[in-house]
């Protein structure tokens, strides 16, 4: 029997938002503010994807070897009868981290077996009223939500 390996990363929380808070103290920091919580966004206003992610050892041994933690957002949308993709790369350690940060993961890792990593994007300029978006990782494997997550994502643009 073999069983499945386990994702560098999973998915912990998702959130629709206005903006991204920017604070010195990084408990503080890189959280949504401004929530689209009923999944309805102004048209003209820019939309950030705001999510918590959590890694284990592999996906930490992954950033200190200088390599990137990728996630892939699959943002798909119906226009004039045809489905439309836009695929956005959000990288974690994309340049290199300090060896501070790297410590405060690894401590995270050594207290609870995981690390929490906050990260988003954002887009304007919306040419459908409603899009979906799923998630995909490492090697293009599909990125695991966690059960209370609504995955794929999805946004009405008014």
């Amino acid at each position: 029997m073999q069983l499945c390996a386990k994702p560098l990363l999973e998915i912990i929380d998702l959130a629709w938002c206005s903006g991204i808070s920017s604070h010195q103290n990084l408990q503080e920091s890189n959280k949504p503010i401004g929530f689209y919580r009923s999944g309805h966004a102004p048209k003209h206003a820019k939309l950030y994807l705001w999510m918590k992610v959590q890694g284990g050892q592999k996906a930490l041994d992954r950033l200190k070897d200088g390599k990137s933690l990728r996630i892939v957002q699959k943002w798909q949308r119906l226009v004039h009868f045809q489905t439309k993709t836009e695929r956005i790369k959000v990288s974690i350690g994309k340049k290199s981290l300090s060896q501070q940060t790297l410590r405060r993961l690894q401590h995270e890792v050594n207290e609870r077996g995981y690390f929490d990593w906050r990260t988003w994007d954002s887009k304007k300029n919306f040419d459908a009223k409603k899009y979906t978006v799923s998630f995909s990782g490492y090697k293009r494997k599909q990125l695991d939500c966690q059960d209370s997550l609504n995955c794929p994502m999805e946004i009405n643009i008014q």
